[in-house]
């Protein structure tokens, strides 16, 4: 039983350090220059999105609306290699921002006595 412990502990261990092995094998497929540009710029860009959180909320609400809005062959098109084999869930009746702040503001006041 004890090498099973020693290599579960092994893997739990390279598990912890996987966002470190994706990180540097993208340095290398980089200076391999095995990135595609509109994958480089689109990555780029949701850095941006990323951290600036009224940002992020704009460009949530909007896909969210463009999901339930857009016809279907506007989403899965050539341009769009992710969605040909793939398809969407339906989306979330309240996102998950706007069910904490609700539901947060509910417990604060419930604790405040308010």
């Amino acid at each position: 039983m004890l090498w099973f412990n020693l290599f579960a502990d092994d893997r739990m261990r390279s598990c912890r350090r996987i966002h470190e092995q994706i990180y540097a094998w993208r340095e290398v497929m980089e200076e391999k220059h095995q990135i595609p540009l509109v994958k480089k710029e689109a990555m780029r860009m949701a850095g941006e999105v990323f951290s600036h959180p009224a940002l992020y909320r704009i460009a949530a609400s909007s896909a969210e609306a463009s999901l339930k809005t857009l016809p279907r062959f506007a989403l899965f098109n050539q341009l769009n290699p992710w969605g040909r084999h793939r398809d969407n869930p339906e989306p979330a009746k309240e996102t998950f921002h706007a069910w904490y702040k609700k539901n947060w503001s509910a417990a604060a006041k419930q604790e405040t006595g308010r």
